[in-house]
């Protein structure tokens, strides 16, 4: 018997995999240690402050920052250039969309059900919480077939099968991904270009002048890409297919973007006439900050009382129905049988004694 292929080990999950848990980590870093590599080098490439130890080894953070930014949008395009493969094979057999709920009522996520029910008050459709998802014929997953085709193509990107494009793409590429248009199929690679711009210019920003025109302008643009990214999900032309995941991103996005404009404002304090204002907006954009942080917190607590409710749910209705089997249905059919049984038997005395009485 022919063990199944392990899905995280089809290429190229393994090498995504990292890259997409730091890749906001690897622009920034590598941002930084370019930009500093940069101040230590002056004009003609000769290299200046060389008694310091951070400036002695300029070339190799150099190359070394250089190497992390070409793997980084090496990935990008590989990324890239998967899905829109996927996209022009497979996306239109593959995707199956939930039909609209026409009982909000029926509705298993409770919070959508409780806004699917506010949404038929208004006259508009109650939206399940899924949008849907991504199947696969049974053809594509029979084994040995399925692992000896992605044996015999162990180092391709890009793969002749739905299901092998899926499993290659499963965990990053396709996370959250739905597929009723391009850009929702892209989802996860605009939001991981979206973290990789951010990352960049976040690794400028020590390197330069606060209060100058150029730092005012890098964090404008933070605040710009981060909302414009947060109204373009809301907008619904690109979303994920967890409908409360493209919320919680929309609000992660969105409260970043105005604590990065609310900052750039504190530290104008001169256009104030109130000095106590530049501290409050600082404070402002400080819990605008934490919004990003315990809203997965709190949306992970919520999917597991979820599922805690449910699973309460079934255990109740597995002991209600021992009990009504014990208490109601058991004793009934005991009452029946005992009174077929007498009928039995009175019925078996009856022919017994019949022939007696006739002889």
């Amino acid at each position: 018997m022919v063990r199944p292929f392990p899905t995280a080990f089809v290429f190229p999950n393994l090498l995504f995999l990292p890259f997409w848990l730091f890749n906001t980590g690897l622009s920034e870093g590598a941002t930084a240690l370019f930009a500093s590599g940069l101040t230590c080098v002056g004009e003609g490439g000769q290299q200046l402050l060389q008694e310091t130890a951070d400036c002695v080894a300029a070339g190799p953070m150099l190359a070394l920052a250089l190497a992390v930014l070409a793997a980084v949008v090496a990935v990008l395009a590989i990324g890239l250039h998967m899905l829109l493969h996927f996209m022009r094979c497979f996306r239109a057999d593959s995707w199956e969309g939930a039909e609209p709920a026409k009982d909000a009522s029926k509705i298993d996520d409770p919070l959508f059900r409780l806004l699917g029910k506010i949404r038929a008050r208004l006259g508009l459709r109650a939206l399940h919480r899924e949008l849907g998802g991504w199947t696969t014929s049974e053809e594509d997953s029979v084994e040995p077939r399925r692992t000896e085709r992605l044996l015999a193509n162990l180092w391709t990107c890009t793969h002749a099968t739905a299901a092998d494009s899926i499993a290659a793409m499963e965990g990053h590429l396709l996370d959250s991904c739905s597929g009723h248009t391009t850009l929702a199929l892209l989802f996860a690679w605009l939001t991981m270009l979206v973290q990789v711009f951010v990352g960049v210019m976040s690794g400028v920003g020590p390197y330069l002048t606060a209060g100058s025109r150029t730092a005012d302008a890098q964090v404008a643009t933070l605040a710009g890409v981060k909302i414009s990214w947060a109204i373009l999900l809301l907008s619904g032309i690109t979303e994920s297919v967890d409908s409360l995941g493209t919320y919680v991103a929309v609000a992660q996005f969105l409260s970043e973007g105005i604590a990065a404009a609310v900052l750039l404002f504190a530290q104008h304090s001169d256009i104030f006439n109130d000095e106590n204002i530049p501290d409050e907006l600082r404070g402002l954009s400080f819990f605008l900050l934490l919004i990003p942080v315990f809203l997965p917190v709190l949306q992970t607590y919520y999917d597991k009382g979820i599922s805690f409710i449910d699973q309460a749910k079934q255990l109740c209705r597995k002991i209600c129905r021992g009990l009504c089997f014990r208490n109601v249905i058991r004793p009934v059919v005991s009452d029946r049988h005992c009174t077929l049984q007498r009928a039995t038997l009175v019925s078996d005395a009856h022919h017994r004694l019949a022939p007696k009485a006739l002889h």
